[in-house]
């Protein structure tokens, strides 16, 4: 079974499965893997307590998960320490997918607010809105006799 919390999941049998390519990518068992589709990457966590990040399509190597020696504060890094993680992360990130999906549905969400009626807006529950309605209709009834 894979997916995020807040996403659909995923169950998988031996069936669903193709080997695509095999690279030994850790020293222990894998004991987690994870797809980011945002960033066309695959995460990789094992029993050697390293963590990396994969290219979906070249399959190389693109970042890692590094503890630290422990040796220096971050504001008592060496330019050599500075540079070597500098140059952990080698991922692009395309950010304009994700704002116009944003965009998409702040604009849906304004489109749903803009049809309510403000009165009915702030009421709780069923019960609330059907007397509201119920008193509304006797209003425009009365209005109209």
């Amino acid at each position: 079974m894979t997916g995020f919390n807040e996403g659909p999941k995923h169950e998988f049998s031996a069936d669903d499965i193709e080997l695509v390519k095999r690279w030994k990518a850790h020293n222990d068992l894998i004991n987690q893997v994870s797809y980011v589709p945002e960033l066309h990457i695959v995460a990789t966590c094992s029993f050697d307590c390293n963590v990396y990040m994969w290219n979906k399509d070249t399959y190389k190597q693109v970042g890692s998960l590094v503890l630290g020696t422990g040796a220096s504060q971050q504001s008592e890094q060496t330019e050599a320490e500075r540079r070597k993680y500098s140059k952990i992360w080698q991922i692009k990130i395309d950010k304009q997918p994700r704002f116009v999906r944003d965009r998409l549905e702040a604009e849906e969400m304004l489109g749903i607010a803009q049809e309510m009626e403000y009165e009915t807006m702030f009421l709780k529950g069923t019960k609330e809105k059907e007397a509201y309605e119920a008193q509304k209709k006797q209003i425009e009834d009365g209005a109209q006799e």
